[in-house]
């Protein structure tokens, strides 16, 4: 059996900290009517022109999880 406390220790001995996930801002109506032109203006594009796209960020939506904090780990 291992301590949180230990456990804690060793993880920032390790370099990895808990840090508070970041809030995303609501979808607007306005930004809703961006995004569904932009995905009408390249539907159909083939796959080698998405291939040289790279994308940053990482979200995804999920259900039910409510106003709790997130917590996500790195270095």
């Amino acid at each position: 059996h291992v301590s949180k406390k230990t456990i804690y220790r060793y993880l920032k001995k390790s370099g990895i900290q808990k840090w508070r996930a970041k809030q995303r801002p609501l979808l607007t109506p306005e930004h809703a009517a961006m995004r569904i032109a932009w995905a009408l203006k390249y539907n159909g594009k083939p796959v080698e022109f998405w291939y040289r796209l790279h994308w940053s960020d990482k979200y995804s939506i999920k259900r039910g999880k409510g106003g709790a904090i997130q917590w996500i780990y790195y270095r």
